[in-house]
């Protein structure tokens, strides 16, 4: 099976565009959710991140973010990260500051990467190129015509 330096290119564009696609379609940002069962004496809530290997977290909430739900149900709430670089993985902890200014931070944390990554990228771009070259060498009569 040879390929000429065109079939190549072709396969090469097949291949960025699924890069490309799914680059584009997956944002640069990550929502986090969380729920409380109550919030009594809550004043609102801090967010903090970390990069998924570093040790250190710095908040990201600018203002707290205030509690609104009721003393014996709770509520939920979403803040979206969009500080983030697309394809890293990163790490994030809640701390829940009370009407008297006291602060606790809950040692759980949430990882999640800010898109789907390289790795989805290079596969979906593969997928993509293996595809051209199907329609290529299984199928030529559908294939455009070489000239």
């Amino acid at each position: 099976m040879k390929f000429s330096w065109r079939q190549l290119v072709e396969l090469l564009g097949l291949f960025l565009l699924g890069v490309l696609l799914v680059r584009v379609t997956s944002p640069a940002q990550i929502t986090i959710t969380w729920e409380t069962a109550s919030e009594v004496e809550a004043a609102g809530f801090q967010l903090y991140r970390s990069a998924a290997n570093a040790e250190d977290y710095a908040r990201i909430s600018e203002e707290l973010i205030v509690a609104t739900g009721d003393p014996l149900v709770g509520a939920t709430y979403q803040y979206t990260d969009a500080e983030v670089v697309w394809g890293q993985r990163y790490r994030y902890q809640l701390e829940e500051v009370t009407l008297t200014g006291n602060q606790t931070r809950y040692p759980d944390t949430v990882n999640s990467r800010a898109g789907w990554g390289w790795g989805w990228a290079i596969g979906v771009g593969a997928l993509l190129a293996l595809l051209g070259l199907v329609l290529e060498f299984w199928f030529p009569a559908i294939a455009p015509e070489r000239t």
